[in-house]
C-alpha cells in the first residue's frame, strides 16, 4: 500500500512505496565494482475530470561488489603499417588486457618522429572496452602529406582506466601507391588486321 506523503530537500513525494529486488549475479562475473541501473516504469490509472497527472521518473543507481582479485593492467604488444590509399595511413597497435577484469582503454597518443627527431604527427584512436586476455587493434591514421619516404620512429602510448603502456617501433613508410592507372590499348592497324577474318567475310558474301 502506498505510503502518504515522504519529505526531501527537493520536495514532497507523494504515493511513494518501498519495492524489493532480486539481482542476479552470474557466477562468471567479473570481480569488482559493478552498477546497475534501474529505470522505473509507472502506469497512471484512468479517472473522471479535468483533472492533470504529471509523473516524474527518476532511474536508480545500484552499486555492488563481486569479490575477487582485481587486476587492471594493460600493454601495448606491437605496432604495424595498415592500409595506405594515399592521403592517409593507418597504423595498427595490438594492446592486450593482461588484467583480470574489462578495461576501456584507447591509444590516447601515437607520435611519429622523423630522423632529426622532430615529431611531425601526433594522432590517436577510439575509446572501447577490451575483456580480459583480449587483444584489440586500435587504429590510427596519419596523413601522408606529413610523411615524406623514409624510416620514422613511432611511439604509441595507450592509456586504460588506471595506467598506461607505451611501445615504439621502427617503420618505413615509402612512397604513396598510385589512385589509378593508366591502360595502353592500341587500335590494330590495317597491315596487322588478322588475313583469316577477311577470308571469312568473303566465304559468307559469296
Amino acid at each position: 500500500k502506498p505510503q502518504e506523503e515522504i519529505k526531501t530537500e527537493f520536495g514532497s513525494i507523494r504515493g511513494y512505496r518501498t519495492v524489493n529486488f532480486i539481482l542476479d549475479v552470474p557466477l562468471d562475473a567479473e570481480p569488482g565494482v559493478h552498477v546497475v541501473k534501474i529505470n522505473p516504469s509507472p502506469s497512471v490509472g484512468g479517472g473522471q475530470g479535468s483533472g492533470v497527472n504529471i509523473v516524474t521518473i527518476i532511474s536508480v543507481n545500484v552499486i555492488f561488489i563481486v569479490p575477487g582479485t582485481v587486476i587492471r593492467s594493460g600493454e601495448v604488444l606491437d605496432i604495424a603499417k595498415g592500409r595506405d590509399n594515399g592521403n592517409a595511413v593507418e597504423i595498427i597497435s595490438l594492446f592486450k588486457n593482461t588484467g583480470t577484469v574489462t578495461t576501456t582503454a584507447q591509444i590516447a597518443s601515437l607520435r611519429i618522429i622523423n630522423a632529426s627527431g622532430d615529431t611531425v604527427q601526433d594522432v590517436y584512436s577510439i575509446v572501447d572496452a577490451v575483456k580480459p586476455g583480449a587483444i584489440y587493434s586500435f587504429k590510427t591514421y596519419a596523413s601522408r602529406a606529413a610523411l615524406p619516404p623514409g624510416e620514422y620512429s613511432v611511439i604509441s602510448k595507450a592509456t586504460y582506466d588506471s595506467g598506461f603502456s607505451e611501445k615504439t617501433a621502427k617503420i618505413r613508410f615509402d612512397a604513396p601507391p598510385l589512385t589509378g592507372r593508366v591502360i595502353d590499348e592500341q587500335v590494330p592497324s590495317t597491315s596487322e588486321f588478322p588475313l583469316w577474318i577477311v577470308v571469312i567475310i568473303l566465304i559468307g558474301i559469296i
